[in-house]
């Protein structure tokens, strides 16, 4: 009876011991799929998180903001004490490539670039401006001379480049004056002997003494009509000038504008003008043709002095009125044998 009581124990036991075996196998399958649906529903909301449409606008504002290009820090500002400023210097910025912002770090408006701002910063390389800027002051830029690239604004916000602002960047090699401007001042490019292209806009009315001088790269010009007056010495000693437009709105040009201006081959002269001035032409060696108005009344002393080349005058009036022009001291002194044509009208 005991053993058959004892067999009975051992039964109930084993059976106890599947059924919690088979509940623990449930419970891990149950564990499982809610691992899984864990799993899932957290893969679920990591798709939600980092779906591509959102890491694609992600992306976007930061290829946006890698466009916009910072500004130079470390520049020097002095406040005008009305809320706007004035670039004073390079301060402690060590950019080569300095971009100008157009508020200062305390505030102000930038509305204009100092006298000697960046005089003598040998290692610049180009420089922008922001349109905040009106105004670019004297020598701003002087001997920089391995600045290759100035960019300036579009439009009419810059009104006043100042006397030499750019003289002695002899490695700049074109620039745009903006719209705004009227007056291109005294030696503003001297000695920029890389230039080879520069733009006058027809908000310009005057060009500076020496504004051009010794800008060797330089091969044409085209000055507009709203140009009235060129200065003594404007393209003195450009040696690689072959080709000058002068607008009809020029009624002045300076004592020595073209002197040894070497590659010169002919030039016309408007009608607006009344006077040559003293040594314009001298030295111009290559200039072989001068077409000259019947409104000139007088020629400078040693006008077209060692303008060894020169074969050929052209006169718009009669061959009376040329006598009747003042003509200077050897005015025509060391000049090939050159022939007058008077009456001339045009080619």
């Amino acid at each position: 009876m005991r053993n058959k009581l004892l067999a009975v124990l051992i039964a109930l036991l084993a059976l106890t011991c599947i059924f919690a075996l088979a509940a623990c196998n449930t419970g891990d399958g149950q564990g499982t799929t809610e691992t899984s649906a864990e799993t899932t529903v957290a893969d679920t909301t990591t798709g939600v998180g980092t779906d591509t449409t959102s890491t694609s606008a992600e992306t976007t504002v930061v290829d946006t903001e890698a466009e916009t290009v910072p500004t130079s820090e470390g520049l020097e500002f002095t406040s005008n004490g009305d809320g706007t400023c004035y670039v004073s210097g390079l301060g402690t910025c060590k950019d080569k490539d300095i971009i100008i912002p157009s508020i200062s770090p305390d505030g102000d408006t930038v509305t204009s670039i100092g006298d000697k701002a960046f005089y003598e910063c040998y290692d610049l390389t180009s420089i922008t401006i922001p349109d905040s800027v009106t105004s670019i002051g004297y020598n701003a830029f002087g001997i920089c001379y391995n600045l290759t690239s100035v960019i300036i604004p579009d439009g009419d916000t810059v009104t006043s480049i100042g006397n030499e602002a750019f003289q002695g960047c002899s490695s700049l090699k074109s620039i745009t004056i903006p719209d705004g401007v009227t007056c291109i001042g005294d030696y503003v490019f001297y000695f920029c002997s890389s230039l080879t292209s520069i733009t006058i806009p027809d908000s310009v009315t005057s060009i500076g003494y020496g504004a051009f001088t010794s800008c060797d790269g330089l091969t044409s010009i085209t000055i507009p009509d709203s140009v009235t007056s060129i200065g003594d010495e404007a393209f003195y000693n450009s040696d690689g000038l072959t080709s000058v437009t002068i607008g009809d709105g020029v009624t002045s040009i300076g004592d020595k504008a073209f002197y040894d201006c070497d590659s010169l081959t002919s030039i016309t002269i408007p009608d607006s003008i009344t006077s040559i001035g003293r040594s314009i032409f001298w030295d111009c060696a290559s200039l072989a043709s001068i077409t000259i108005p019947d409104s000139v009344t007088s020629i400078g002393d040693e006008a077209f002095y060692y303008c060894d080349s020169l074969s050929s005058i052209k006169y718009s009036g009669t061959e009376a009125e040329w006598d009747a022009i003042t003509k200077g001291t050897n005015w025509d002194a060391h000049t090939g044998d050159y022939t007058i044509t008077y009456n001339y009208t045009g080619d």
